[in-house]
């Protein structure tokens, strides 16, 4: 596996625990749960676009 795709899945992977610690906090009542729910939206968009994009020709190959 490339170096780009193990730091893709890192950031997938913390932005999963983003989400686990930001619902703690949000049930716990906290205001800036918030934040750590939208920067784990935000890692989470930037991991998949980044898992495209270096794996687009293994993509376009299996879609041809």
């Amino acid at each position: 596996m490339k170096k780009e795709n193990k730091r893709m899945l890192g950031l997938l992977l913390l932005s999963y625990l983003g989400v686990f610690i930001g619902g703690y906090f949000k049930i716990q009542g906290n205001e800036n749960a918030d934040f750590i729910l939208a920067g784990a939206i935000l890692f989470k968009l930037i991991a998949v676009f980044g898992l495209l994009h270096f794996n687009r020709r293994k993509i376009l190959s299996i879609l041809s």
